[in-house]
Parts: C-alpha cells; structure tokens; sequence
C-alpha cells in the first residue's frame, strides 16, 4: 500500500518540481544567452578579420602610389614643361599657335580674345579663350585635330553655330589653355 502524505507535503512536492523546473529553465536561458554572445562576438571577429583584409588591401595601394610619386612628379614636371607656355612666351605664342592651326586646317579666324585668370594655383594661370571660326566642316574637323596634335595643351569648351551659308559654317569656339607661373 501506498503511503498517505498530506496535501501540504503534495504542495510542497509540487512547489519543489516547479522550482526545479524553474531554476532549470533559467539555468537553459542563461547557457542560450551565452551561446549567442558568443555567436555576436564571432560574427563580430569576422566582420573585423574581413575589415581588417580590406583595410590591409587599401594600405598596399597606398603604398604602392607613394612609391609611384617621384615618378608622377617627374611625369607632371615633364607636361608643364613640355605642354603649357611659359610666362616669357605668354600671349604671342598663344596666338602664333592658334593662328598656324587655324591656318594650316583652312580656316579663318576673327574676334580674337583672350580672359586670364587671377587663380595661378599649382604653378599655372588659366586662360580663356574665344574666337569666331570660318570655313567648312572638314576644315573644322582639321582645326579640332591640330588643337589635339599641338605641342600646347587646349582644352575645347564649347563650339557653338553662328551661322551657315552655302558649305561655310561659322563657329563660335571657346577654349581654354594654362600658362606656367
């Protein structure tokens, strides 16, 4: 025969498993816990191992460029030099060029001017210029070409229709090029 205990001894049976059962759970959610700070912190390591890969890349290219920077000054000095007018040379050559260009393509040219700039940063001054063309369109092709071709560095801004009359097109062309300082 089973033995008769109380309901009191019952509840506190009862009580004792639910504070069993309660302590195990909490025992459980503490080890989860765990388990996922310890899956943060990996997640986390590798997102600094994948950042710390990439940061190592970019300090290679660095690198590498500052050790390309006596080259590129050299390949700088070398343009100026060899690209853009010097101040003793300024205007008159400027327009000699333009002018042997323009010539050479077949065109003529009228309303010349030029705008310089105050700025003289990096060792150069801007100048603008502009000028009305005249001729056909295989001409113009050509000056474009000799502006590429010349010795001096132009950049062409603009070419804009002035008017068109039986094969003659006349343009207005603004251009921009730089003077050593």
């Amino acid at each position: 025969m089973i033995p008769r205990i109380g309901w009191k001894r019952w509840v506190q049976v009862a009580l004792a498993l639910l504070l069993a059962a309660d302590a195990g759970l909490a025992i459980e959610r503490w080890r989860m816990n765990i388990a996922a700070s310890e899956q943060q912190l990996q997640l986390q390591a590798l997102r600094l191992r994948t950042e710390v890969a990439a940061l190592r890349v970019n300090l290679d290219k660095a690198r590498s460029v500052e050790r390309g920077i006596p080259q590129i000054a050299g390949e700088c000095d070398r343009f100026y030099d060899e690209q853009l007018l010097g101040p003793s040379q300024g205007y008159a050559a400027l327009i000699a060029d333009l002018g042997g260009i323009a010539e050479k393509a077949g065109l003529q040219t009228s309303g010349v001017r030029f705008a310089q700039k105050d700025s003289s940063e990096h060792g150069v001054t801007e100048v603008d210029a502009t000028a009305i063309i005249e001729g056909n369109y295989d001409a113009l092709i050509r000056f474009i070409n000799g502006l590429e071709r010349s010795k001096n560095f132009y950049v062409l801004d603009s070419l804009q229709l002035a008017s068109s009359t039986k094969g003659q097109v006349k343009l207005n062309i603004r251009l921009h090029t730089y003077f050593r300082t």
